[in-house]
């Protein structure tokens, strides 16, 4: 399975997706298997808790993306 883009372009664009919600995103340590390169990365925001998974196989996901932190 052929990766749809790097972790850091996912990253880079679910921290614009994110921020423009109003969260401040703490990301964990990346996470996934080398061999065959499928990689990926959890987000929490610092306030609200909201999450956002990213990774290079799938498309990005979870709260954080699609509400405004309250």
């Amino acid at each position: 399975m052929k990766p749809l883009h790097t972790l850091a372009t996912a990253k880079k664009n679910a921290h614009k997706s994110t921020t423009f919600r109003g969260h401040r995103m703490s990301w964990g340590e990346p996470f996934g298997n080398a061999t065959s390169l499928n990689f990926g990365q959890i987000g929490t925001c610092r306030d609200c808790k909201a999450e956002a998974i990213i990774s290079t196989h799938y498309m990005t996901h979870g709260d954080a993306l699609a509400i405004h932190c309250e």
